[in-house]
């Protein structure tokens, strides 16, 4: 895997709902929690995103541009803008979706 993008992602627990669109998009991204919402899955290790390490809610990883795709379209589907992707440009976190 060429992986040349650190990107972070996360889910807004409060925010999140049990709709379940993001594992119907991307089940290898997210697995449910005792309460049945999306957690990110910090063990995800796909073709084109790699998990590289958990802070907190956040989970770091290496992604191709195919990836980063993946990420922004599971994070697209979710009705209540939950899930919140990042990517790491010039020595900082740059937020990805949803746009601030």
């Amino acid at each position: 895997m060429e992986a040349n993008i650190i990107c972070r992602y996360k889910v807004d627990k409060n925010l999140c709902v049990p709709a379940m669109t993001c594992i119907a998009v991307e089940p290898e991204l997210y697995i449910l929690d005792d309460d049945g919402k999306a957690i990110p899955n910090e063990t995800v290790n796909i073709d084109d995103v790699v998990a590289k390490s958990k802070d907190g809610e956040w989970v770091e990883v290496l992604v191709t541009e195919q990836g980063l795709e993946r990420l922004k379209k599971s994070a697209m589907v979710c009705p209540v803008l939950a899930i919140i992707v990042e990517k790491y440009e010039n020595g900082t976190w740059v937020r990805i979706y949803p746009e601030d």
